[in-house]
């Protein structure tokens, strides 16, 4: 049966059925056909709209990128003067990709954050101050001094892992007799004293970044509390 019988047939069977002639069912098959096309013409229309939307974003997003890093790289010159000029040595034209979005900016900046990675720009500005360690234990490898009161209290600031600071410390005052006791700690720092005869310490251990930790050694007389 070819679809012009199966056509027919269905008409004869509507119109027998519920008197629907010829022309009304063409109507109501036209209007279906027609229903269906607006349709698929609004899905196609909204999903151009949708694509060109996204484009206009990401477009916004390129034109913002050399802003922001404009933004970032003042922010560095601020805080660490020489910053730009650190960066534009270090990496050759990365300045510029990152500001221009040029090709290869993707190369340059994995470039860039690697040297980054390896880079403590804190770390290089730190100067050794005068006083002594305070402690009768060697310093921690890396550890610079930069604070000292003649008080009796010196800090030490490096790129260090916190749990291997501690643990030199602890490990050097157990070593020469001394007893630890943990006053205080939390997710950035951690307070113990150490106390033998009639010597007192208090060690405050903080981690400043992912990278860097600072340390303050106190010695303290015995009836002082913490």
């Amino acid at each position: 049966m070819d679809s012009r019988s199966l056509f027919s047939y269905a008409s004869a069977y509507f119109r027998s059925g519920s008197g629907i002639s010829r022309k009304t069912l063409y109507w109501i098959v036209g209007s279906v056909l027609f229903v269906a096309v607006m349709l698929i013409w609004a899905l196609i229309a909204s999903a151009q709209w949708l694509l060109y939307q996204s484009r206009d974003v990401a477009a916004d997003m390129l034109n913002s990128a050399p802003k922001i890093s404009e933004v970032v790289l003042g922010k560095l010159e601020h805080v660490i003067p020489g910053t730009s000029k650190t960066l534009e040595a270090a990496v050759p034209g990365a300045r510029e990709a990152l500001e221009g979005l040029v090709p290869g900016a993707a190369v340059a900046t994995d470039t860039l954050e690697s040297v980054m990675s390896g880079l403590d720009l804190k770390r290089a500005a730190l100067r050794e101050v005068s006083g002594t360690d305070i402690a009768p234990i060697a310093r921690y490898s890396g550890m610079v001094r930069i604070a000292w009161d003649q008080a009796g209290s010196a800090q030490f600031e490096g790129k260090a892992d916190f749990k291997q600071v501690r643990q030199h410390y602890r490990d050097a005052f157990i070593e020469q007799g001394y007893t630890e006791t943990t006053v205080s700690a939390n997710q950035e720092t951690e307070v113990q004293e150490y106390l033998k005869e009639q010597e007192r310490y208090k060690l405050t251990t903080t981690q400043k970044s992912a990278t860097m930790v600072q340390l303050k050694i106190e010695k303290l007389a015995l009836h002082s509390i913490s």
